[in-house]
C-alpha cells in the first residue's frame, strides 16, 4: 500500500506542479493576456480550495473511491484548457473546475494518507508520501519545460499535463483494491 501510495503522491504533485508552474506562460504565449493569464494561476488554486472541501466531504462518506472519481474527472477538465481556442470566462471555468479536481485531490490525498497507516507509524508513513511526493513538485515543472520546448501543440501540451493525473487515478484504484484484500 505503501508504494501506491507513493506513487499517487508524486504523480498528484507533478501535475499539480506542472499546471501551476507553467499555466500563466502557456496561456500568454497562446494570447491570453498577461493579466488574465495570472487570474487564471490564481483561479486553479481557488478551485482547489473549494476542491478541497467537497473532496474532503466525499472521503468521509465514499473512501478511496472519491479520489479515484477525482482525478478521473481531473483529466478532461485539463486536457480542455488547451483542446481548442475558447472564450475567456469559459477558459476560466476550465481552469477554475481543474484546480477543483486536481489540488482538491491532492488535499485529499494528504488526508488518506493519515488514515491507511496504523497509530504507531502514522506519522512516520504520512511524513515519507510527503516526502517522496516532493520528487513530483520537481519533476512538474521540468518536465512541463522539456515538453513545452518540444514546441508540441496546445491540445498535445495539455493531454501530457494530464496524464499525471491519470497515473494518480490508476494508483488509488489500485489501493482501493489493496486495502479491500487487507
Amino acid at each position: 500500500m505503501t508504494s501506491l501510495l507513493w506513487i499517487a503522491f508524486v504523480t498528484s504533485l507533478m501535475g499539480h506542479y506542472f499546471l501551476t508552474s507553467w499555466l500563466p506562460t502557456v496561456l500568454t504565449a497562446n494570447g491570453v493576456p498577461l493579466g488574465h493569464a495570472v487570474v487564471a494561476g490564481s483561479l486553479i488554486q481557488g478551485g482547489g480550495a473549494l476542491g478541497t472541501l467537497i473532496v474532503g466531504r466525499l472521503l468521509d462518506r465514499v473512501g478511496i473511491i472519491a479520489l479515484v472519481a477525482t482525478y478521473i474527472l481531473s483529466i478532461p477538465f485539463v486536457v480542455l484548457i488547451g483542446a481548442f481556442p475558447m472564450p475567456e470566462p469559459l477558459l476560466m471555468t476550465v481552469v477554475f473546475i481543474s484546480g477543483l479536481f486536481l489540488i482538491g485531490g491532492q488535499t485529499g490525498l494528504n488526508a488518506l494518507a493519515g488514515t491507511i497507516y496504523p497509530t504507531f507509524v502514522r506519522s512516520t508513513g504520512v511524513g515519507w508520501a510527503l516526502g517522496i511526493g516532493r520528487i513530483g513538485s520537481i519533476l512538474g515543472p521540468v518536465i512541463g519545460g522539456v515538453v513545452i520546448g518540444m514546441k508540441l501543440s496546445m491540445p498535445i501540451l495539455f493531454v501530457c499535463a494530464a496524464i499525471p493525473g491519470a497515473c494518480c487515478a490508476v494508483a488509488m484504484l489500485a489501493l482501493r483494491k489493496a486495502a479491500v484484500t487487507r
